[in-house]
């Protein structure tokens, strides 16, 4: 499988530099694409967002600076990652209303810098939706699909694209769920993107959840991974099954590329039948700590494995 050139790096993890500086970094150590970080914060679930910019409400100077630090230091903005912070399938109309017309100004904003893809989630609005409330779900779908078929003019006037990922804790959870729900939007400007660290939440082999993604799939996030039982303490997983239940659904990690347990070797395999050629976009942001040498491992790891 030869795709050392679709090989990026979302720059999350060089959050605690400014974006030009990280730029020069992730430059030096081979990259030449990126997936631009607007921050993976939720904030109706408290996380803070980590980005380099804020995609909805970036003015136009704020972004073509953007456009400029990346001309300067030869990079090309593969993707941009918005994250779960905005509500498209929010059964509240006026939080619906208002995700669309945020997506609105960052196609926009995606546009002006040179980048025609986004990235983004499947957010439920409220934490544990799935644990809780299954009729509230598919007012959650409903709504999602509502949001999409109204941004996908702006999508096919602008000649962008806009790919979902389901997280633990989303309305969608399975990857093949997800998948399902794309299709019936029936668009190639909705895609699907597989995060490989959600491997072990999902239901399903890995090649097997490929396969069913086929021409939908339409990005990558590439990081490993351990599986749920491997990474929570066994007296919490005690604690009660309700516990149980969800760490087994929702507990991860995004580590370097080949330190955890998943088969990437059959991934590649996978990929590769179904002809796939985005770009796999390193997301290892559990080492935070260690930008440089972190995404310096998963490139020259991914580099031997596709080549």
């Amino acid at each position: 499988m030869k795709l050392n050139g679709k090989i990026a790096l979302e720059t999350g993890i060089f959050k605690a530099q400014p974006l030009e500086a990280a730029l020069r970094s992730i430059k030096k150590i081979g990259y030449g694409t990126v997936e631009l970080s607007s921050g993976g914060g939720r904030p109706h679930i408290g996380f803070p967002a980590t980005s380099h910019f804020d995609p909805v409400g970036s003015t136009e100077k704020e972004v073509l600076a953007i456009k400029s630090s990346l001309a300067k230091t030869g990079i090309t903005a593969g993707a941009m990652f918005i994250g779960g912070r905005h509500l498209l399938g929010s059964p509240d109309e006026q939080v619906r209303k208002a995700a669309v017309r945020d997506i609105r100004r960052t196609i926009k904003n995606a546009r002006l810098v040179g980048c025609d893809l986004m990235t983004s989630e499947m957010t439920p609005g409220r934490l544990q939706l799935p644990l809780m409330d299954p009729e509230e779900v598919e007012k959650c779908r409903r709504a999602w699909l509502k949001s999409v078929r109204e941004i996908l003019p702006d999508l096919e006037r602008t000649n962008t694209y806009l790919a979902f990922e389901p997280h633990p804790g989303d309305f969608v959870e399975d990857n093949n769920n997800a998948v399902d729900l794309i299709n019936e939007v029936d668009s190639e400007r909705i895609g699907n993107l597989y995060c490989f660290p959600h491997t072990f939440n999902f239901t399903g082999r890995l090649e097997d959840m490929l396969n069913y993604a086929g021409k939908k799939l339409m990005h990558i996030h590439i990081a490993d991974t351990y599986k749920p039982e491997r990474i929570v303490a066994p007296c919490l997983v005690r604690a009660s099954p309700e516990l149980t239940t969800r760490f087994r659904r929702e507990v991860h990690a995004h580590l370097v590329p080949g330190r955890g347990e998943i088969d990437f070797k059959a991934a590649v395999a996978a990929l590769d039948k179904i002809n796939y050629r985005g770009y796999l976009s390193v997301q290892a942001f559990a080492h935070s700590d260690d930008p440089v040498g972190a995404s310096t491992q998963s490139l020259e790891y991914l580099k031997e494995l596709t080549s």
